[in-house]
Protein backbone atom coordinates (compact mmCIF):
# COMPACT_ATOMS: atom_id res chain seq x y z
CA UNK A 1 0.00 0.00 0.00
CA UNK A 2 3.00 2.53 0.71
CA UNK A 3 4.06 1.70 -2.67
CA UNK A 4 0.99 2.82 -4.47
CA UNK A 5 1.27 6.27 -2.24
CA UNK A 6 4.54 7.02 -3.25
CA UNK A 7 3.54 6.64 -6.78
CA UNK A 8 0.26 8.40 -6.14
CA UNK A 9 2.43 11.51 -4.76
CA UNK A 10 5.32 10.92 -7.66
CA UNK A 11 2.84 11.20 -10.47
CA UNK A 12 1.64 14.68 -8.63
CA UNK A 13 4.97 16.03 -8.75
CA UNK A 14 5.16 14.97 -12.43
CA UNK A 15 2.22 16.26 -13.45
CA UNK A 16 2.73 19.66 -11.60
CA UNK A 17 5.47 19.80 -13.49
CA UNK A 18 3.86 19.03 -16.59
CA UNK A 19 1.00 21.08 -16.16
CA UNK A 20 2.86 24.38 -15.56
CA UNK A 21 3.87 25.40 -19.23
CA UNK A 22 -0.18 24.84 -20.59
CA UNK A 23 -0.91 27.07 -17.18
CA UNK A 24 1.04 29.67 -18.20
CA UNK A 25 -0.48 29.54 -21.47
CA UNK A 26 -3.48 29.76 -20.17
CA UNK A 27 -2.72 32.86 -18.22
CA UNK A 28 -1.21 34.71 -21.16
CA UNK A 29 -4.64 33.98 -23.13
CA UNK A 30 -6.54 35.02 -20.73
CA UNK A 31 -4.66 38.20 -19.34
CA UNK A 32 -7.09 40.54 -21.39
CA UNK A 33 -10.10 39.37 -19.54
CA UNK A 34 -8.45 40.67 -15.85
CA UNK A 35 -6.93 43.85 -17.37
CA UNK A 36 -10.35 45.70 -15.62
CA UNK A 37 -10.84 43.15 -13.08
CA UNK A 38 -10.55 45.22 -9.23
CA UNK A 39 -7.59 43.74 -7.75
CA UNK A 40 -8.40 45.91 -4.63
CA UNK A 41 -6.72 49.09 -3.54
CA UNK A 42 -2.93 48.56 -3.07
CA UNK A 43 -1.11 50.65 -0.55
CA UNK A 44 2.61 49.88 -0.46
CA UNK A 45 4.63 51.30 2.99
CA UNK A 46 8.25 50.69 3.26
CA UNK A 47 8.33 50.16 7.63
CA UNK A 48 12.10 50.11 7.08
CA UNK A 49 13.80 52.24 4.30
CA UNK A 50 17.01 52.94 6.32
CA UNK A 51 17.89 49.21 5.53
CA UNK A 52 20.05 47.76 2.80
CA UNK A 53 17.02 45.55 1.64
CA UNK A 54 14.77 47.83 1.55
CA UNK A 55 17.23 49.94 -0.92
CA UNK A 56 17.50 46.79 -3.01
CA UNK A 57 14.07 46.39 -2.98
CA UNK A 58 13.27 49.95 -4.58
CA UNK A 59 15.82 49.74 -7.02
CA UNK A 60 14.30 46.43 -8.79
CA UNK A 61 10.61 47.19 -8.14
CA UNK A 62 10.38 50.71 -8.66
CA UNK A 63 6.70 50.91 -8.81
CA UNK A 64 5.64 48.50 -5.84
CA UNK A 65 1.94 48.94 -6.17
CA UNK A 66 1.55 48.67 -9.58
CA UNK A 67 4.03 45.74 -10.41
CA UNK A 68 1.52 43.96 -7.24
CA UNK A 69 -1.31 44.28 -9.62
CA UNK A 70 -0.03 43.15 -12.16
CA UNK A 71 0.64 39.98 -10.11
CA UNK A 72 -2.45 39.65 -8.43
CA UNK A 73 -3.84 39.78 -12.00
CA UNK A 74 -1.81 37.07 -12.84
CA UNK A 75 -2.76 34.60 -9.86
CA UNK A 76 -6.44 35.29 -10.86
CA UNK A 77 -6.36 34.57 -14.09
CA UNK A 78 -4.69 31.19 -12.72
CA UNK A 79 -7.40 30.40 -10.16
CA UNK A 80 -10.45 31.24 -11.77
CA UNK A 81 -11.64 31.32 -15.75
CA UNK A 82 -13.40 34.14 -15.67
CA UNK A 83 -14.33 37.49 -13.52
CA UNK A 84 -17.80 35.71 -13.27
CA UNK A 85 -16.48 33.26 -10.90
CA UNK A 86 -17.18 32.98 -7.34
CA UNK A 87 -13.73 34.94 -6.24
CA UNK A 88 -13.56 36.37 -2.65
CA UNK A 89 -13.70 40.32 -2.39
CA UNK A 90 -10.14 41.69 -1.75
CA UNK A 91 -10.90 45.53 -1.06
CA UNK A 92 -7.68 46.42 0.31
CA UNK A 93 -3.81 45.06 -0.19
CA UNK A 94 -1.40 46.97 2.48
CA UNK A 95 1.74 45.49 1.69
CA UNK A 96 4.60 46.59 3.88
CA UNK A 97 8.49 46.07 3.70
CA UNK A 98 9.64 45.17 7.84
CA UNK A 99 12.67 44.80 9.18
CA UNK A 100 12.07 41.23 10.88
CA UNK A 101 13.11 37.79 10.75
CA UNK A 102 11.17 35.50 8.06
CA UNK A 103 10.07 35.94 4.53
CA UNK A 104 6.56 36.91 3.85
CA UNK A 105 2.96 36.30 4.87
CA UNK A 106 -0.28 37.73 4.46
CA UNK A 107 -2.85 38.09 7.55
CA UNK A 108 -5.74 40.22 7.71
CA UNK A 109 -9.55 39.19 6.32
CA UNK A 110 -12.88 40.39 5.22
CA UNK A 111 -11.18 41.58 2.38
CA UNK A 112 -8.57 43.91 4.42
CA UNK A 113 -5.43 42.20 3.22
CA UNK A 114 -1.92 42.67 5.27
CA UNK A 115 1.38 41.32 3.85
CA UNK A 116 4.81 41.69 4.73
CA UNK A 117 7.83 40.95 3.11
CA UNK A 118 11.14 40.81 5.05
CA UNK A 119 14.36 43.19 4.41
CA UNK A 120 16.36 40.69 5.52
CA UNK A 121 15.14 38.15 3.18
CA UNK A 122 15.35 40.58 0.51
CA UNK A 123 19.47 41.42 1.67
CA UNK A 124 20.10 37.77 2.11
CA UNK A 125 19.09 36.70 -1.14
CA UNK A 126 20.83 39.15 -2.72
CA UNK A 127 24.11 37.98 -1.52
CA UNK A 128 25.49 37.37 -4.72
CA UNK A 129 24.65 40.65 -5.97
CA UNK A 130 22.13 38.42 -8.62
CA UNK A 131 19.53 40.83 -9.33
CA UNK A 132 17.73 38.74 -11.71
CA UNK A 133 18.19 35.89 -8.99
CA UNK A 134 16.21 38.48 -6.64
CA UNK A 135 13.50 39.44 -8.84
CA UNK A 136 12.80 35.74 -9.62
CA UNK A 137 12.44 35.10 -5.83
CA UNK A 138 10.53 38.63 -5.09
CA UNK A 139 8.00 37.44 -7.61
CA UNK A 140 7.54 33.79 -6.58
CA UNK A 141 7.01 34.76 -3.11
CA UNK A 142 4.15 37.50 -3.67
CA UNK A 143 2.48 35.01 -6.31
CA UNK A 144 2.54 32.56 -3.02
CA UNK A 145 1.04 34.95 -0.67
CA UNK A 146 -1.67 36.97 -3.19
CA UNK A 147 -2.69 33.27 -3.42
CA UNK A 148 -3.79 33.34 -0.13
CA UNK A 149 -5.53 36.46 -0.79
CA UNK A 150 -8.17 35.15 -3.76
CA UNK A 151 -8.05 31.65 -2.93
CA UNK A 152 -11.40 30.12 -1.98
CA UNK A 153 -11.39 28.17 1.32
CA UNK A 154 -12.36 24.68 2.37
CA UNK A 155 -15.30 24.25 4.23
CA UNK A 156 -17.12 22.35 7.19
CA UNK A 157 -13.22 20.80 8.32
CA UNK A 158 -12.23 23.40 10.86
CA UNK A 159 -9.50 26.15 9.94
CA UNK A 160 -6.27 26.47 9.01
CA UNK A 161 -5.09 26.43 12.20
CA UNK A 162 -7.01 23.23 13.83
CA UNK A 163 -7.13 21.15 10.98
CA UNK A 164 -4.77 19.86 8.74
CA UNK A 165 -6.41 19.38 5.82
CA UNK A 166 -7.69 22.55 5.54
CA UNK A 167 -3.71 23.84 5.76
CA UNK A 168 -2.49 21.52 2.83
CA UNK A 169 -5.16 22.42 0.66
CA UNK A 170 -4.21 26.84 1.33
CA UNK A 171 -0.67 26.30 1.37
CA UNK A 172 -0.31 23.73 -1.55
CA UNK A 173 -2.66 25.88 -3.31
CA UNK A 174 -0.17 28.62 -2.95
CA UNK A 175 2.61 26.72 -3.94
CA UNK A 176 0.89 25.26 -7.17
CA UNK A 177 0.11 28.54 -8.12
CA UNK A 178 3.47 29.76 -7.99
CA UNK A 179 4.71 26.78 -9.23
CA UNK A 180 2.42 26.84 -12.50
CA UNK A 181 3.72 30.28 -13.42
CA UNK A 182 7.16 29.81 -13.49
CA UNK A 183 8.15 30.91 -9.60
CA UNK A 184 10.44 28.19 -8.76
CA UNK A 185 13.74 27.23 -10.89
CA UNK A 186 13.18 25.05 -13.40
CA UNK A 187 15.19 21.56 -12.94
CA UNK A 188 15.95 22.30 -9.51
CA UNK A 189 12.40 23.67 -8.74
CA UNK A 190 12.38 20.94 -5.99
CA UNK A 191 15.39 21.99 -4.55
CA UNK A 192 14.56 25.96 -4.61
CA UNK A 193 11.30 24.94 -2.52
CA UNK A 194 13.26 24.16 0.24
CA UNK A 195 14.26 28.18 1.13
CA UNK A 196 10.67 29.56 1.14
CA UNK A 197 7.60 27.22 0.97
CA UNK A 198 9.02 23.69 -0.22
CA UNK A 199 8.26 22.84 3.73
CA UNK A 200 4.45 23.65 2.73
CA UNK A 201 4.51 21.60 -0.55
CA UNK A 202 6.17 18.63 1.06
CA UNK A 203 4.16 18.20 3.70
CA UNK A 204 0.86 18.68 1.96
CA UNK A 205 2.39 15.68 -0.37
CA UNK A 206 2.98 14.23 2.73
CA UNK A 207 -1.20 14.87 3.86
CA UNK A 208 -2.06 13.86 0.18
CA UNK A 209 -0.18 10.56 0.90
CA UNK A 210 -1.87 10.26 4.64
CA UNK A 211 -5.71 11.27 2.56
CA UNK A 212 -5.29 8.56 -0.15
CA UNK A 213 -4.86 5.70 2.33
CA UNK A 214 -8.17 6.53 3.76
CA UNK A 215 -9.64 4.90 0.13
Amino acid sequence: MKKIHLIYAACLLVGMGACAASVQKQVKDNSDVWKEYNTGAVLFEDKAPETLGSDIYHRIIPDAESYIKEQARTVLATLYNSPEDSIPAVHKIHYTLEDINGISAKGGGNGDVMIFYSTRHIEKSFAANDTAKLFFETRGVLLHELTHAYQLEPQGIGSYGTNRVFWAFIEGMADAVRVANGGFDGPNALNSCVSLTGVHWRLSLGRLMELSSMF
